[in-house]
């Protein structure tokens, strides 16, 4: 029975001592591991080693961890550490970017700094001749991040090619994909014989390469790593500088040794026995150590802080010495006081000085140009208290020992647990010569630009704009912020857009210039502007178009000149042909009358002296009828004969269209045309015209004949006479110019007039009626004369199948018939002495409203633009403005009104215009507006108007001002 105990015993005692985890757990410890050898990797058998991962399993070996690598590319790396996926992270470059997201050991393990290779053909030298070249880098890398920096400063533009190992980055530059390749100086040094490729001089960014662990996490890790770090560096002959010395120095090859053991009979449980209590022991007296090193832990720290300066500068004395003087850049060392303590060759050959004659003797500021000396000497004041309010990087200008001066690049730093700064220097005046020629030959070139008066413009091959200067906005009628990166398609219209990209597409073909005239653009306030377009390629270095430059004039003037020389031509050329035409005809017509007298005249002795029941009296009247009508065209003749007939009668044309509906002419007319209906629309309110009444009443005549005969399957003619007043010239068959008319409207649903024929139809003889059944050609010579006579204007529309609308354009006249000669003043709008602002930018409108509104008893004032009715209210007051809507240029109508109510929120007023009731008009009356008066002005119209908004009670524009934000109004 004890026999089978103390088997038992031991062999439960057998399976803790080989497998003691279960007595004492180890701590998993999950390490990130990526290509960086020596520093750390896995080999070809799949092992991590490296310096890192010795020192991880010596300090794993006293802390009883157990490790377990996680392999992952460097970035992976990084973002695995940052997430908390591993727990420790060697080979790592501390920087204060990194700081923020991860806790790194305060003891380094060693100093690396980067290192550029470049291939055997790049004849790169310098950091300058990166410029234009490909960069092979490490993806995520301190030394990567610190030379992309470092170029942007400079300006120097360079592509950086990203790899996932510092092995792609070597062989990218051997392979000539890239023309440099920055590494790790420890990796560089170990592999660069196997790649066919040369270092460089360039240097940079040396570096303390660290252990990380996750943000805030593993503190007890951190503090144990630093522990043991500690003592490793301070015993000279520990496994620390073994390892680097196995990996960085000379070559030596690990040394196995076997542990063989003989253990036989009853000494092997006595030896398992002692091995437990041993297990026990060594556990109890490591978890004792690092209790004691705990609290060791800040005696320790202050007493390595104390030597750190002296140990830091005696162990990496050589290595930053080599750095410092090998160095491409000028470098310089500057104390406290600001004399320099240490120069490079570099440096030397820019200073112009030995170094016996600088360092310790010569201070910064004996370089420095004297415009720039107390800005320099500012920034190492606030770089000395580290007060953080200084720049690192800076232009200066540095004189040399021969005086010449230089202009300088200088990025400097605090020397870690110092006063001391490092500084870079780098002579960039021939950067700055070169940028200050461009800046000059820019100016020169953007004044050019600016003082023509053509629009230049660059666009890219999507046509939008890339570049312009300021004739363009105003030839586009747009703000530089309007028109940038949009698309000129925006401001065409299909067709233009349609022909400039066929220019665009010979330019492509040809790589030649070409010329477009009259193309129309869209203007920004709605007009439409005729432009001339001279285009030509852009280039890129490789010969390829990338885009298009060229000149654009705004002709709108030059082709309206042109069109309206081409017009008067034309309307000289009319005048001229109906003046020969009038001279034919009248003296055809005079010989003519003494003609017809007898064959009009003697058919009615005939007629007289002839039976009543003779056969005769018929063909006898046939002859007297035909005589009358050619006495009718004899007179039409001499009407075109007589021209500028006498047209000083005060006349209304609601009398005379009145006088023909009741004629027999029209009642004639009527019985040949019994399907056509002719419907009057005639304005009570309509005003005089001075006229001839009777060449008023033939063109009436005229019209209202063409217009039935035009619907021989009838159908209803309109004749219509109302005021219009005409704010904006009207373009048509005559240019209807600003001004108050009385308008005859004759319009008719018939067969209509082609387009190419409106031009013709006013000439003598011309008809498209069958000879011998209507008409004599003649009818619509005597209307053009007679709207000449009268100084007015004609307006035709016509669309074959859809009718014909002809407006005759009358000036009016506020002259009174004899028949009423004086104003009548009813009650129903007498003024009782009111203030009235009548706001109006034509002069005639202001003094016909003025002298309407004067004598109906009221108070007048007058302004002329918008902006002068507001500086008028802003000293004075107004019962009631009268405010034209349409004013140019200026503010108009509806923006006048809402400054006004922002002075006087209770202000009256009515709204006048010459056009249709608009938009902008009813907005105005949502604001507070009174009633809308058209223009023009009558004293029935105007009187009752206003008359009508005094009586009111205003409310409007106060809700108006409730419902908006008092910034609105300030705006």
């Amino acid at each position: 029975m004890k026999k089978n105990t103390l088997i038992l015993f031991s062999c439960i005692l057998l399976v803790y001592i080989l497998n003691p985890i279960n007595l004492f757990a180890k701590t998993t410890i999950k390490v990130g591991a990526y290509q960086n050898k020596p520093l750390l990797f896995k080999d070809n058998d799949g092992e991590i080693k490296g310096i890192f991962a010795d020192i991880l399993a010596h300090i794993a070996d006293e802390e009883d961890w157990n490790i377990e690598y996680i392999s992952c590319s460097w970035s992976e790396c990084l973002q695995n550490l940052k997430s908390a996926e591993i727990d420790i992270l060697g080979a790592i470059a501390y920087s204060q970017e990194r700081k923020k997201r991860y806790d790194f050991t305060y003891e380094n393990v060693l100093t690396n700094w980067g290192q550029i290779y470049v291939n055997k053909h790049s004849g790169i030298e310098s950091i300058l001749d990166l410029k234009g070249k490909k960069i092979a880098v490490l993806q995520s890398d301190v030394f990567f991040l610190n030379l992309r920096s470092l170029v942007k400063q400079f300006g120097i533009d360079s592509r950086f090619i990203e790899a996932f190992e510092y092995d792609d980055v070597l062989k990218l530059v051997e392979i000539g994909k890239c023309e440099a390749g920055l590494v790790g100086y420890l990796y560089g040094h170990q592999f660069e014989r196997d790649y066919d490729i040369n270092k460089t001089s360039i240097i940079l960014s040396p570096q303390r390469i660290h252990f990380a662990v996750p943000k805030g996490e593993n503190k007890a890790i951190l503090d144990a790593l630093d522990h043991h770090l500690r003592k490793l560096k301070m015993d000279k002959g520990s496994m620390y500088y073994q390892s680097i010395n196995n990996w960085i120095g000379v070559d030596t090859k690990p040394v196995n040794i076997a542990w063989l053991l003989g253990i036989s009979g009853g000494a092997l449980l006595l030896l398992l026995i002692v091995l437990f209590l041993n297990q026990v022991l060594r556990a109890k007296v490591r978890k004792r150590t690092r209790e004691l090193d705990i609290k060791n832990q800040v005696l320790l720290e202050e007493i390595e802080q104390r030597k750190k300066a002296e140990h830091a500068l005696q162990e990496n004395e050589k290595e930053y010495r080599s750095v410092f003087e090998n160095t491409g850049t000028a470098t310089i060392i500057v104390e406290d006081d600001m004399t320099i303590s240490k120069i490079n060759a570099k440096a030397e050959e820019m200073a112009g000085y030995s170094k016996a004659e600088i360092e310790g003797k010569m201070k910064s500021s004996d370089f420095v140009a004297d415009e720039d000396l107390g800005r320099i000497a500012g920034y190492h004041e606030a770089r000395r208290k580290q007060n953080g309010s200084y720049p690192s990087e800076y232009t200066s200008k540095l004189v040399d020992k021969h005086g010449s001066t230089k202009n300088v690049f200088i990025q400097t730093s605090m020397i870690p647990d110092t006063k001391r700064s490092i500084a870079s220097i780098i002579d960039i005046t021939s950067r700055v010569q070169a940028e200050n020629a461009l800046r000059r030959s820019e100016e020169k070139y953007r004044n050019i630009l600016e003082n023509i008066e053509e629009g230049y413009f660059e666009i890219d091959l999507a046509g939008n704009l890339t570049f312009f200067n300021n004739s363009l906005c105003k030839i586009m009628g747009h703000s530089a912020e309007e028109l940038m990166g949009i698309s000129y398609k925006q401001y065409s219209g299909p067709e233009t857009v349609e022909k400039i990209i066929q220019v665009f597409n010979q330019i492509s073909r040809t790589g030649k210039p070409l010329v477009l005239a009259d193309l129309d653009i869209n203007w920004k306030d709605g007009r439409v502007i005729t432009i001339d377009l001279s285009a030509s390629p852009i280039k890129d270095t490789q010969g390829e178009i990338i885009g298009f430059r060229g000149l654009m004039r705004d002709v709108s003037e030059r082709k309206r000149s042109e069109q309206q020389r081409q017009k008067l031509e034309k309307k000289l050329q009319q005048a001229e042909k109906m003046k020969a035409i009038g001279t034919l005809a009248g003296g055809v017509a005079h010989d003519l009358n003494n003609i017809l007298s007898g064959i009009v005249s003697y058919p009615d002795l005939i007629l007289m002296d002839l039976p009543k029941d003779s056969p005769l009296i018929g063909p006898i009247q046939t002859i007297q009828d035909s005589g009358k009508k050619a006495a009718a065209t004899v007179q039409d003749l001499l009407t075109l004969a007589r021209r500028g007939v006498s047209i000083s009668e005060i006349v209304n044309l609601n009398d005379i269209i009145t006088e023909y509906l009741d004629s027999p002419q029209f009642a004639k007319l009527k019985s040949f045309h019994p399907l056509v209906e002719v419907q009057p629309h005639l304005d009570s309110a309509l005003l005089n015209l001075k006229g001839s009444p009777v060449h008023l009443l033939k063109t009436v005549m005229n019209l209202v004949s063409n217009a039935a005969e035009a619907m021989p399957e009838g159908g209803q003619v309109l004749i219509k006479a109302e005021n219009q007043y005409v704010d904006k010239p009207i373009t048509g068959y005559d240019d209807v110019e600003e001004g108050d008319y009385v308008v005859l409207t004759v319009s008719d649903a018939g067969v209509g007039i082609p387009q190419e024929e409106i031009g013709q139809i006013f000439e003598p003889f011309y008809t498209k009626k069958v000879m011998g059944r209507s008409g004599t050609g003649l009818g619509m010579a005597v209307v053009w004369g007679t709207v000449k006579d009268h100084k007015g204007y004609i307006h035709v529309e016509s669309n074959p199948g859809r009718g014909t609308t002809f407006k005759l354009y009358f000036p009016v006249t506020r002259e009174q018939s004899t028949e009423n000669q004086h104003i009548q003043k009813s009650v129903d709008y007498q003024g009782n002495g009111e203030s009235i602002l009548v706001v109006d930018d034509i002069k005639e409108q202001r003094e016909i409203a003025s002298k309407i509104l004067s004598q109906l008893g009221y108070s007048v004032k007058t302004a002329k633009s918008g902006k002068e009715a507001v500086e008028f209210l802003k000293k004075e007051t107004a019962d009631l403005v009268v405010l034209d809507m349409i004013m140019q240029p200026g503010i108009d109508g509806l923006e006048t009104y809402k400054r006004i109510i922002e002075l006087h929120p209770m202000q009256k007023a009515i709204i006048a215009s010459g056009f249709s009731e608009t938009d902008r008009v009813k907005e105005a009356q949502q604001l507070g507006a009174g009633k809308y008066v058209k223009k023009p002005y009558t004293v029935q119209k105007i009187g009752l108007a206003v008359k009508a908004e005094l009586r009111k009670q205003k409310k409007s524009s106060l809700n108006y001002l409730d419902q908006i934000n008092p910034r609105e109004l300030k705006n």
